[in-house]
């Protein structure tokens, strides 16, 4: 049998779906504790809250721990006994998903909320000269005009003599300056083209094509009279008589009511 001890270390971290205030609520039933010992223990920092723990009494804590929604880590003790000397390094680190005291891969987790991950560094504190800045007001430019850069532009001179200002209403261009559109020619002498008498086909009779006559047979065709039924009797579809029960029916005598007003 392995002599091998484990203990148990927590750091605050907890099972997804968990309330924070719940959790600890029940660390406190469960260790039996104030309510200063158990926020020690979401420090961010490993904690061990079980030592010197046989594999079987591990994975029971483990599971104990889990139920109350803390998610802790096993790992493997020295054999050498506890002394005031410091923390030995911890050898391995067990998958709090499935303990197994045979794996030995580290256990990623969530720090709680508010912890430290990374140590802080020490910044030196540099003097910088302010005496040369000033704040402007809103309004106006923020830059002044000795601090503006002097650009001279060249002038151009335009001659503009031949330019005039015409009135609002009328035409930009002048008639004199609007050039005729050239005339449009169309040749159609060999068209042949003439203007048709009034009434007169405009299709020649060479230009006609012969329809042939087609006979129509109208031997089954007559002439109906102006009254009476356009469909004949025999021509009629065939509807079944419907037989409608009226036994249940009566007919009210109206005789005793009052006449109206205006009748004898």
């Amino acid at each position: 049998m392995s002599n091998q001890r484990y203990q148990i270390l927590f750091r605050g971290d907890i099972a997804d779906g968990q309330s924070l205030p719940d959790v600890k609520q029940r660390l406190k039933k469960l260790f039996k504790v104030d309510d200063a010992r158990i926020e020690s223990l979401f420090s961010g920092k490993p904690i061990p809250l079980k030592r010197n723990l046989g594999q079987e009494q591990a994975q029971h804590y483990h599971k104990v721990l889990r139920q109350v929604g803390a998610l802790v880590t096993i790992t493997e003790m020295d054999d050498e006994p506890h002394t005031h000397s410091p923390k030995p390094q911890q050898k391995t680190v067990k998958k709090d998903s499935q303990p197994n005291i045979q794996e030995k891969k580290a256990q990623w987790g969530l720090a709680p909320a508010g912890s430290q991950l990374s140590e802080l560094r020490s910044v030196t504190l540099r003097e910088v000269k302010t005496d040369h800045l000033n704040i402007s007001p809103p309004e106006g430019n923020l830059i002044k005009d000795t601090e503006r850069e002097s650009q001279v532009s060249s002038v151009i001179d335009l001659n503009t003599d031949h330019l005039d200002v015409s009135p609002q209403e009328g035409n930009l261009v002048k008639d004199s300056e609007k050039e005729a559109p050239p005339e449009a020619v169309v040749d159609a002498d060999h068209l042949g083209w003439d203007l048709s008498v009034d009434g007169e086909d405009l299709l020649k009779n060479e230009e006609k094509r012969t329809v042939d006559d087609q006979e129509v047979d109208i031997f089954n065709l007559s002439l109906a009279e102006q009254s009476g039924n356009i469909i004949k009797d025999s021509e009629r579809p065939l509807v079944e008589a419907v037989e409608v029960d009226i036994s249940a029916l009566a007919l009210v005598d109206n005789s005793d009511e009052k006449a109206p007003r205006g009748e004898p």
